[in-house]
């Protein structure tokens, strides 16, 4: 079985449920929080047809948000790819020509 960030990931929040995984200004999550955002997300990604090998553009700042829709995702299968959004909108309109995203 091919392993992948998912997986690994979905195996330590199974093991380690409590554990505290992200820790951001106020905001702590443990595994299965973390989990639990991310397959929300999945769900939410899946629902809209985005499954392996699509990929999803998201301008977003670094966060416990970002990083549950980055691993909802990876849990469908998706690529991610992530911009900053304090880059101007020009770079972010070229990602979107050149990434061919199914989201964005």
């Amino acid at each position: 079985m091919l392993d992948t960030v998912w997986h690994a990931f979905d195996g330590t929040a199974r093991r380690s449920p409590d554990k505290h995984a992200i820790l951001y200004q106020d905001t702590s999550l443990t595994f299965a929080a973390w989990r639990a955002r991310a397959l929300a997300y999945g769900g939410a990604f899946d629902a809209l047809g985005v499954g392996p090998r699509d990929r999803v553009l998201m301008w977003m700042n670094a966060s416990p948000e970002m990083a549950g829709a980055m691993f909802g995702a990876w849990s469908v299968g998706a690529i991610v790819v992530i911009m900053d959004p304090n880059e101007p909108r020009s770079h972010f309109e070229h990602a979107i020509r050149t990434v061919e995203p199914k989201l964005d």
